[in-house]
């Protein structure tokens, strides 16, 4: 189905919905995907909502006034990145990001042990005036992941990674 306010397209499974985001401009096509704690028995769009069945209960997506948030933890992961030079190492100096709402960032460098994650900080406003995160290391390869915090709406909308090549040292 397609979500009526910005027409995403929803694929929905009895414990998971996968979401289609596309952004022409900067030319970026991602599946969201979301695992719930109940079974969709069906689901469908009216009056501008997005209405699911499950079992006897009859739920809103984000409420009857459209703006209802919960706790749990959403997760943005990207993939390893390279900088399209996978065999040189680089020195990552530092991490600037547009976020509202609460959001916890980590990183791995460790793509044999993608679990292994550090903790960069948790941020609530966007780091580009008041100071970069820290981020700092040497490796080939980086994944920075996103996780929110709390209740409300939080948004991530870009993040920049500062670094230099290491034989530019």
């Amino acid at each position: 189905m397609l979500e009526p306010i910005v027409g995403r397209f929803w694929l929905c499974f009895p414990n998971e919905i996968y979401v289609l985001s596309d952004f022409p401009g900067p030319r970026i096509t991602a599946w969201s995907r979301y695992t719930l704690s109940f079974n969709i028995d069906q689901a469908v769009t009216c009056g501008g909502h997005i209405f699911i069945r499950s079992g006897t209960r009859l739920l809103v997506y984000g409420g009857a006034d459209g703006n209802t948030y919960d706790t749990i933890v959403g997760e943005v992961r990207l993939p390893y990145l390279d900088m399209k030079k996978p065999g040189e190492d680089k020195i990552f100096q530092g991490l600037d990001m547009t976020v509202t709402g609460n959001w916890q960032v980590k990183n791995s460098f460790d793509f044999n042990n993608p679990d292994d994650e550090e903790v960069l900080g948790t941020f609530s406003a966007p780091t580009w005036r008041g100071g970069r995160c820290g981020f700092e290391g040497k490796s080939t390869h980086f994944s920075l992941r996103f996780y929110t915090v709390g209740a409300g709406i939080a948004t991530l909308s870009n993040a920049c990674v500062h670094y230099e090549g290491a034989e530019e040292t």
